[in-house]
C-alpha cells in the first residue's frame, strides 16, 4: 500500500471522528473522549562505516498516527502506519501505508469483550508473551477476539486470533510480511482467598510455515501444531515477610512430517523473603526442550518467538537461548533509609543445552552496586559492576567485566547535570575487545535536555570500520502538545537486550528527528 493511500485513511478517520463527536453531542448519550497521538520520524542516514553497505545512504519518513475514542464502556482505537524511503540500499525497504492495532472493546459488568488487535501474556511469559517493547523494536499483537471475566473470586478468558506483527521492523527498518499463524487459548483463575490465587492456562498454536520442507511432508496441507498447558500458584502475601510464585507447564509439539511429537517441560519459581534488614529474592528456571515459535520473520530471517520466558539475567544482558535451560539467581539488598542508600548483590548460574552433555554452556554472573539518593530525592548516584563467564566443557567461550555509572546532580531549581556511562570489557574465544557509551548532558526540569554521547567498540579492527562514535541528542518538551527528540552524529551498534529481547542494532550515522504530537 503506497503512501498516497495514507491520505485516504486520514480523510476517512477524520470524517468518522467528526461524525462520532456530532452523535455524542446528544444529552442522552455519554460524551466521547478523544485522544490523538502522532509520531513523525524523519531520518537522513549516511555511511555508518560498519563494513556493510545495505544500511547506508538513504532517507526515511515514518509516521504513526494513533486515534482512541472512549464513550462510556466502549473503547475504539486504531493506528495508521506510513513509511516512505528515498534511495533505499536494498529492496527490503518498502514504502507502505496501512491501518494497524485496530481494536474495539466493550465492558459489561464483570465481562470485557474485545475484537481486533490485542497483546497477551500467560503466566510469566513462558507459554505466551505477545507484546510491545519499543526499546528493542518489538511490536507484536494478536488479531481476533477475546472474552474476559473478572469477578471477585473467579477470573477467566478465552481468545482466538491470528498473529499480527507490525509490518515495519523499527530497528532494521525492513519490511515484515504477515504470517497468518493461528493462536487460541484461555485461562481460569480462582482468587477466592486473599492469601493466594491458583490458575490453569492453555494455548494452541499453528504456524502457517512448517519447519520441515514441504517435500518431506506426505500429508498435503499438514501444519505444525503445538499444544501447551500449565498451572500457577501465586502467594503474594503468604506472610508479612514472604511471597511466592510457582508455575509448571507442559507442551506437545507436532511437526508436520515427523513421526513422533516432541514433549517439552517448563517450571519457574520465585520467592521474596525479608530476613532481618535484608530483602532476598530467589528465582529459578527450568526449560526442557521448550519452544514456542511461529513462522519466519522476513526482515530478520528467523522464526518469530511467541514467548519470552524469564531470563534470570540483568535486564540488559544477552540471552544465549531459552529452550533447554536450568538455572537460578539470588539477589540480596539492604536499604539504609536514614541516609537513602540501597546496597545490593546478585549471583546467577545457568546451564544451557542441558540435553547435550558434550555441549553444555555454563554461565556465571555476579554483580553488585549501590543506589544513593540525596537532596531530598532530587539528585542520585548509582554505581554497579560485575563479572560474567560462559564456558563449554573444557573451553572458555567468553567473559565479560562491566561497570555502570549514573550521576544526576541538581544545579538549581530548574537545571541538572546528568552523566550515564556503561562500559564492557569482553573476551570472545580469546579475542579481547571493549565497548561502551557515555552520555553527558544538561537537563532543564520538565522542558529540555541536551546530551553528548561518546561511544566506542573495538571488536572489529578492520580498516575502514569505525570504532569511535560521537552524537548530540536534543529532547525538548515544546508544550503540552508537542515533544521533539533529535539526534545528529554517529552511535554505536551491536547486540542490545531489553528484558530478554535481544536485537542486533546497526550503527547509526546521520541525523534523525522525532516529533510527537498529543491532543
Amino acid at each position: 500500500m503506497r503512501p498516497r493511500l495514507a491520505f485516504f485513511f486520514c480523510v476517512i478517520g477524520t470524517a468518522e471522528l467528526f461524525a462520532f463527536n456530532a452523535w455524542s453531542a446528544s444529552d442522552k448519550i455519554p460524551k466521547t473522549k478523544v485522544s490523538l497521538t502522532n509520531t513523525l520520524t524523519t531520518e537522513a542516514r549516511t555511511n555508518n562505516l560498519n563494513g556493510d553497505d545495505s544500511d547506508d545512504n538513504y532517507k526515511a519518513i515514518i509516521d504513526r498516527f494513533n486515534l482512541k475514542l472512549v464513550r462510556g464502556q466502549l473503547t475504539l482505537s486504531t493506528r495508521l502506519d506510513v513509511m516512505t524511503f528515498y534511495g533505499p540500499p536494498t529492496d527490503e525497504f518498502v514504502d507502505d501505508a496501512r491501518p494497524e492495532r485496530i481494536t474495539a472493546q466493550y465492558r459489561y459488568k464483570n465481562f470485557k469483550f474485545l475484537a481486533g488487535d490485542f497483546y497477551r501474556q500467560m503466566g510469566r511469559g513462558i507459554m505466551l508473551a505477545i507484546r510491545k517493547v519499543d526499546e528493542a523494536g518489538l511490536d507484536l499483537s494478536l488479531r481476533g477476539g477475546q472474552i474476559q471475566y473478572m469477578g471477585d473470586k473467579h477470573r477467566a478468558s478465552l481468545f482466538g486470533a491470528v498473529f499480527n506483527p507490525a509490518n515495519l521492523d523499527s530497528i532494521s527498518q525492513k519490511f515484515i510480511e504477515d504470517t497468518n499463524d493461528l493462536l487460541a487459548g484461555g485461562h481460569y483463575e480462582f482468587a477466592g482467598f486473599d492469601a493466594f490465587q491458583v490458575g490453569l492456562m492453555s494455548i494452541f498454536t499453528q504456524p502457517e510455515e512448517t519447519i520441515l520442507p514441504e517435500a518431506l511432508i506426505s500429508e498435503k496441507g499438514a501444519k505444525d501444531r503445538n499444544f501447551s498447558g500449565g498451572t500457577y500458584l501465586n502467594l503474594p502475601d503468604l506472610t508479612d515477610d514472604l511471597s511466592l510464585y510457582f508455575e509448571a507447564d507442559v507442551q506437545q509439539r507436532n511437526v508436520a512430517g515427523a513421526k513422533e511429537p516432541t514433549i517439552g517441560y517448563a517450571a519457574y519459581a520465585t520467592a521474596d523473603v525479608v530476613v532481618s534488614d535484608f530483602i532476598v529474592l530467589v528465582e529459578s528456571l527450568y526449560l526442557n526442550d521448550w519452544e514456542q515459535r511461529g513462522s519466519r520473520n522476513t526482515a530478520l530471517r528467523r522464526r518469530f518467538d511467541f514467548n519470552y520466558a524469564p531470563t534470570l539475567e540483568r535486564i540488559d544482558q544477552e540471552v544465549f537461548e531459552n529452550i533447554d535451560t536450568l538455572g537460578t539467581r539470588v539477589r540480596i539488598e539492604r536499604s539504609l533509609e536514614d541516609i537513602d542508600l540501597l546496597l545490593y548483590v546478585n549471583g546467577m548460574i545457568r546451564i544451557n543445552n542441558i540435553n547435550k552433555e558434550d555441549a553444555n554452556l555454563t554461565q556465571f554472573h555476579g554483580f553488585g552496586g549501590f543506589q544513593y539518593v540525596f537532596e531530598d530525592g532530587a539528585s542520585h548516584l548509582y554505581l554497579s559492576g560485575g563479572y560474567r563467564e560462559e564456558n563449554e566443557p573444557e573451553r572458555e567461550i567468553r567473559t565479560l567485566a562491566h561497570a555502570e555509572f549514573d550521576y544526576l546532580h541538581v544545579l538549581d531549581d530548574d537545571l541538572a547535570f546528568h552523566m550515564v556511562s556503561n562500559n564492557e570489557f569482553r573476551t570472545l574465544e580469546e579475542n579481547r575487545f571493549e565497548r561502551g557509551s557515555t552520555l553527558i548532558g544538561i537537563e532543564k526540569s520538565g522542558t529540555a535536555a541536551l546530551t553528548i554521547e561518546v561511544g566506542y567498540d573495538t571488536q572489529d579492527p578492520t580498516e575502514g570500520v569505525s570504532n569511535t562514535f560521537l552524537a548530540a541528542i536534543l529532547s525538548w518538551e515544546i508544550n503540552e502538545t508537542f515533544r521533539l527528540r533529535a539526534i545528529a552524529g554517529t552511535q554505536r551498534g551491536g547486540i542490545k537486550c531489553i528484558a530478554g529481547v535481544c536485537r542486533d542494532f546497526p550503527e547509526f550515522a546521520g541525523a534523525k528527528a522525532e516529533l510527537v504530537t498529543r491532543l
